[in-house]
């Protein structure tokens, strides 16, 4: 198997690799902190299991991936968010959530002299518009009754530290490892992606499939999600430091910063995936996280006016398929 990997840029810049669609050719987006994509793409055994060709294309923002999914500048997207996905369903987008990788790490960050939810009212917060922590953040805000209560200002990652450090925003829900650096700044962390999914309001990121592709590469897709799940094993085993190393690098992540971050993230174990913590059981999906967190979603971007429509339970159900993570289960990744 080869492995082309583009370590830097967008994907709309990057020339490597084969053609989309491509028999044994697979287009696989991820984000500068997508450590499963990293990991994959720097161990050799992961590389094995697919029985293809890999071409990593850096993505900056979900909805623009989920377009490129639609259009067939990728066949599989990972570390995508809630939003993206099910802005992409309510616009007929043939895709297919097959895997669910982690939660989001990303936390609200304030300045230290605000102790208390009541404390942000009025102040200016950064948030990432349109994403998963957005869902995460505003859900928060909601249910601490601070919904419209403050002022909410649409930054990148980076322009959010670099806003908070100069005292423009009084704090920002943001992605590790900027987090990192805001609480190095003098901030204080309040709530988490985690907490906030402990509270009914989990963002997740998923692994999502151009059906039409998946259908005619099935055993490319089962090798990289078999390299995914493997991927989880080596960040979580005995000579993790080293494989967060290698993925950080990868990403272009500054390792004071990005191996912490990799260490930490909230991970979701593959044990899980056919449980309603991630995909749902085989014959009950609708209870599973993915399609509980999307209809949520769908009732979010609709109050903020992004969709017209919410679509049903039904509709969100029938674009999760189970079966790639079934056939791992049964032990296709060992044979």
């Amino acid at each position: 198997m080869g492995l082309l990997a583009s370590a830097c840029g967008n994907a709309a810049g990057s020339t490597a690799g084969g053609a989309a669609g491509g028999s044994g050719n697979l287009l696989v987006s991820y984000f500068s902190n997508g450590y499963y994509s990293g990991v994959v793409a720097t161990q050799p055994s992961l590389q094995k299991k697919i029985p293809g060709k890999v071409r990593f294309l850096q993505v900056q923002s979900g909805p623009a991936t989920l377009a490129g999914l639609k259009s067939g500048s990728y066949n599989l997207t990972t570390q995508t968010g809630n939003p993206p996905i099910l802005g992409a369903i309510a616009i007929k987008t043939d895709l297919a959530v097959v895997w669910v990788e982690a939660f989001d790490n990303a936390a609200l960050v304030v300045q230290k002299d605000i102790k208390s939810p009541a404390d942000l009212a009025g102040k200016k917060l950064g948030y990432l518009q349109g994403s998963s922590e957005d869902f995460s953040f505003q859900s928060w805000l909601k249910l601490n009754g601070l919904a419209g209560k403050v002022t909410l200002i649409n930054l990148d990652r980076q322009a959010m530290t670099a806003a908070f450090k100069t005292g423009k925003i009084a704090g920002g829900f943001n992605d590790a490892p900027f987090t990192t650096e805001m609480v190095a700044a003098g901030g204080r962390q309040v709530v988490d992606s985690a907490q906030i999914a402990g509270m009914g309001f989990p963002a997740l990121n998923m692994v999502t499939v151009d059906r039409t592709f998946a259908k005619q590469n099935h055993d490319l897709i089962r090798g990289y999600l078999c390299a995914d799940a493997a991927a989880h094993d080596l960040m979580t085993g005995a000579n993790k430091n080293d494989v967060i190393t290698k993925a950080s690098d990868f990403l272009g992540q500054d390792p004071k910063f990005g191996v912490p971050t990799g260490l930490s993230y909230p991970l979701i174990a593959p044990a899980d995936e056919l449980t309603p913590k991630a995909l749902g059981t085989p014959d009950d999906v609708k209870n599973g996280a993915v399609v509980q967190s999307l209809l949520k979603t769908g009732e979010f971007l609709h109050d903020q006016g992004v969709i017209k429509t919410v679509p049903s339970i039904d509709e969100i159900a029938a674009h999760v398929d189970t079966s790639f993570a079934q056939e791992i289960a049964a032990g296709a990744c060992s044979k």
